[in-house]
């Protein structure tokens, strides 16, 4: 719910020397909703195709998947670092909490489980 004070209250905050933001906050919770969303179909490109790489090892043997299984764990310890975060902004920004990290944390709702390749 967008809190609109009347323009005399806005005009008032602003002869003061309080700027008072003109954003509405209906709109940002909306962009915020969607960004949610694509950054969570990322995350699921991304653990699909790092289970892709994991089947891969059953029937591709050598150094040249050696180094796709290397490199794509580097890619994907970036990628979490980067990207770890932005579902979680999203999500808090959609509800209202704003873009900023506070005193509760993270909690479990981190983006992760991709982790690197691991073979087994």
């Amino acid at each position: 719910m967008t809190l609109d004070p009347p323009m005399e209250v806005v005009q008032f905050l602003q002869f003061i020397g309080i700027d008072w933001p003109m954003i509405n906050e209906d709109a940002v919770r909306e962009v915020a909703g969607y960004i949610e969303e694509f950054a969570g179909r990322i995350e699921q490109a991304h653990q699909d195709a790092t289970m892709t790489i994991r089947q891969m090892g059953t029937a591709y043997q050598g150094a040249s998947y050696e180094l796709l299984a290397q490199r794509w764990a580097q890619m994907s310890s970036r990628h979490e670092r980067v990207a770890g975060h932005l579902p979680w902004r999203c999500s808090r920004a959609a509800r209202g909490g704003g873009l900023h990290r506070g005193a509760e944390g993270r909690g479990d709702r981190g983006v992760g489980g991709a982790g690197g390749v691991v073979r087994g």
